[in-house]
């Protein structure tokens, strides 16, 4: 009998475990979908985890005052009609 580090991995997991061309053809394919690297590979997710509760609790103790909803609508309506006419 073969020891368990020497078999061939069974059929059907070339999806699971993709081989080294297929996995970087995947993160090429993603880095290019989403412009930039995967998060995953720039941070853990302990750093994100503090870096999210830093911003959370910034943003509860944040004494400015309120931005009207109509404001807020009328700058992100803008943002998308000038990502519309870039693509």
């Amino acid at each position: 009998m073969q020891p368990l580090w020497d078999r061939r991995p069974a059929q059907g997991t070339a999806t699971i475990y993709p081989e080294k061309p297929g996995a970087i053809r995947i993160l090429l394919t993603r880095v290019a979908k989403e412009r930039a690297l995967p998060l995953e590979l720039l941070t853990t997710s302990a750093e994100h985890d503090a870096w999210f509760k830093a911003k959370v609790h910034a943003a509860l103790t944040d004494s400015s005052p309120p931005i009207p909803n109509k404001v807020v609508e009328e700058h992100f309506a803008k943002r998308r009609s000038d990502a519309l006419k870039r693509s």
